[in-house]
């Protein structure tokens, strides 16, 4: 019940405007321990990690790897070990957030009622994830210094994740003008619902055609005979459908409260091309399910620019409360919609949703 009892104090502290950054600490903090309890009977991929640990595999990436290699050198046993990372990236996490917005308590009630218990199974994800949202941190000025901070600490994201190098993308988007990123973003958009429909309706016929065009250019016939089950690995229809609801409610409620907000200093260069990645992401998601992940990590820069949006917005006058209200109102439809497609394409993680916060005992 502790972490229910918080996200509720999380959400009273960003509806009141008080005690924003320790709430979200406490909360995020709390998360943090939370995932590195559990156990091999109930949280998926715990087996696979604490055999790994104890085996001594280097089945993950180099930087996880180095990380297990000091933990039994230290003589921990796995749960400890787990225990003291989870709590090291949430820290890593929080801080980040705070480098960003004041509004840290909306970032991690948001955070909890959507992506955080599956980032309680996938711990390498959550690992990279607090190190890029470190690393766009950094990112609030167009110098090169700047630049390069955010590219290495993302390239030691990938040491820990590899889906990392994705965030290279808004990296290098946002050279570009903020009149171009628009540009770029709304043609996604619309290339996005061509590109789902003709996947959803005749994705066997575009199949078809890659297999052809694979056997007339390349002599590679596992290329032939893969691609067809790979891209029939793609997310169901309700969960395509959910992907395209968020990806693009993400980026219209950031487009209209965004001129309502006078704050957007510290994003305002990254804040479309990380939209742009989501928009990809859902791309992504009709190839392989499995890229679902990218727009789930995208998810919480969406809620971290809501926080930023709404640390602009003034409190005093009675319509910006009321779009203050608006803005917190679909940012909790953002967040259920995100949690729901993780839901519907990882069924062996909703035993474990109850055990995670602790609403049933382990």
């Amino acid at each position: 019940m502790t972490f229910v009892l918080l996200s509720i104090e999380n959400l009273g502290s960003t509806i009141l405007s008080k005690w924003s950054r320790i709430s979200g600490f406490i909360l995020i903090i709390f998360m943090g321990f939370l995932m590195g309890q559990g156990n091999a009977l109930v949280i998926p991929d715990y087996e696979l990690y604490m055999n790994s640990y104890d085996f001594g595999w280097s089945n993950f990436e180099s930087g996880y790897t180095f990380l297990v290699g000091l933990g039994k050198s230290l003589g921990l046993e796995y749960s400890d070990f787990r225990q003291i990372i989870t709590i090291v990236f949430s820290l890593i996490l929080v801080i980040s957030i705070n480098r960003i917005t004041s509004n840290v308590a909306l970032v991690a009630f948001l955070y909890s009622i959507s992506l955080f218990v599956f980032d309680a199974i996938q711990i390498r994800n959550f690992m990279m994830l607090s190190l890029v949202v470190l690393a766009f941190s950094f990112l609030n000025e167009k110098k090169i210094k700047n630049y390069v901070v955010s590219i290495f600490i993302i390239l030691i994201a990938t040491t820990f994740h590899t889906l990392a190098i994705a965030f290279l993308i808004p990296v290098a988007l946002s050279v570009l003008s903020y009149k171009i990123q628009r540009y770029l973003i709304m043609f996604l958009v619309t290339f996005e619902l061509i590109f789902v429909f003709l996947m959803r309706f005749i994705g066997d016929d575009v199949i078809a055609i890659l297999q052809i065009i694979l056997r007339t250019f390349s002599s590679r016939s596992l290329a032939v005979q893969s691609i067809s089950s790979v891209y029939r690995n793609t997310a169901n229809i309700s969960s395509g459908i959910l992907a395209i609801v968020v990806s693009t409610l993400q980026l219209a409620i950031i487009f209209y409260f965004m001129s309502k907000s006078d704050n957007l200093n510290k994003i305002i260069i990254w804040m479309l091309p990380m939209m742009t990645l989501g928009i990809i992401s859902v791309f992504m998601m009709q190839i392989s399910a499995d890229y679902c992940r990218l727009l789930r990590n995208t998810n919480l820069f969406a809620f971290i620019i809501i926080a930023v949006i709404l640390d602009g917005m003034h409190k005093s006058a009675k319509k910006i409360n009321v779009q203050r209200f608006w803005l917190t109102t679909f940012s909790i439809v953002l967040a259920v919609g995100s949690f729901l497609i993780q839901f519907i394409l990882y069924p062996d993680a909703r035993m474990a949703i109850p055990y995670i916060i602790q609403l049933l005992k382990y």
